[in-house]
């Protein structure tokens, strides 16, 4: 996690080729490749979103939906469940894909672009037990809908598609 800002998002539709890998990389506008990662949307019956509590050393501790960076051997929905098991110890199955923010995040002087992979995930094993192992991850938790209102985000941008996912009054 780079401490920093989005100066700008959007939400869209994802393509049946991005789905299934076949895309071309994006770029910025320096040239260099967009960051790519995906993320989870989990919740129980009674409404609570799954969310992790994280921070890289240095950095003020903040809320986030579970997700990180795709590998390059990796398809979009293998990333989700990766990530899903590293930051939360859950087993997730029946992935839904959702749509795709991009964007372009500051941090400091470094601008970049983005590209997040939103899917709605469903879990069907395991325990919250983090095992990051970028060590950024400091708990897992359930969260209620009228929790989401107070947290402080690590993204901006995954506060204001919340409030889309879950109705939020906030």
């Amino acid at each position: 996690m780079i401490e920093g800002y989005s100066l700008w998002f959007d939400v869209l539709s994802l393509s049946q080729a991005e789905l299934a890998g076949g895309f071309d990389r994006r770029f910025d506008a320096s040239g260099r490749p967009a960051w790519e990662g995906v993320a989870a949307l989990c919740t129980r019956p009674d409404g609570a979103l799954l969310m992790v509590f994280q921070a890289d050393p240095g950095e003020t501790p903040a809320w986030a939906l579970p997700g990180g960076g795709i590998e390059p051997h990796e398809s979009l929905a293998q990333a989700a469940v990766r990530e899903m098991a590293e930051e939360t110890g859950l087993v997730v199955a029946r992935l839904q894909p959702q749509f795709k923010v991009r964007g372009v995040y500051a941090a400091g002087r470094e601008r970049f672009s983005y590209h997040i992979y939103y899917f709605v995930a469903e879990t069907v094993d395991g325990a919250l037990a983090p095992a990051d192992p970028d060590g950024a991850i400091l708990w897992a938790e359930w969260v209620s809908p009228e929790r989401l209102c107070d947290l402080r985000f690590s993204y901006e941008d995954q506060r204001q598609i919340l409030r889309r996912y879950v109705a939020a009054s906030c």
